[in-house]
């Protein structure tokens, strides 16, 4: 599919992508190929094409630094998940100690005032993002244990029914 204005160029990308398994890579090669250009000068036509697959095609990529983008399996969307909740609390944290650091000597009062009221803004997201994040974390280590606990009564019944298989066979042979 060449570039149009009927077709811009994420479509290009996103109908690859679309093509793609999970673990499966697009090289930074490819995605040049694709646009015509060179791939890292302009990231945006993957991003585009990345955001509609995860709206429309429930799969997500991660980069594979210095290869390309790998789609990632479907168990694999918490932990990337995780990664960006970490990633804006450190950028709420970034954004508060730009503002606290402004020399306010250089300021005039109602700028500082505003500083300090995004700054007190941006304290208060920062607790409940620590707040929400930890409950998340304890939630998250419950379905871990509870999906343990499965696995292994699941496995306990199999033994069990393994067992009991093995024991009803020699009778069955007499019928």
């Amino acid at each position: 599919m060449a570039f149009t204005s009927e077709h811009p160029r994420w479509e290009q990308v996103y109908t690859l992508l679309t093509r793609l398994q999970p673990d499966e890579v697009v090289t930074y090669e490819q995605l040049t190929a694709i646009l015509g250009r060179e791939f890292t000068l302009d990231r945006s036509p993957l991003y585009d094409a990345a955001r509609h697959l995860r709206r429309n095609g429930s799969r997500s990529l991660v980069n594979v630094r210095g290869v390309g983008y790998r789609v990632i399996h479907a168990h694999e969307h918490a932990d990337t998940a995780r990664h960006h909740r970490l990633k804006a609390r450190r950028q709420i944290t970034r954004s508060r100690d730009e503002l606290v650091s402004a020399d306010r000597t250089a300021l005039d009062p109602e700028t500082a005032r505003r500083f300090d009221a995004q700054a007190a803004q941006l304290d208060t997201l920062a607790a409940m993002t620590r707040h929400n994040s930890k409950r998340l974390e304890r939630l998250e280590e419950a379905a871990k244990r509870e999906t343990r606990r499965r696995k292994e009564e699941t496995a306990e019944l199999e033994e069990r029914v393994a067992r009991l298989e093995k024991a009803v066979r020699p009778s069955l042979a007499d019928f």
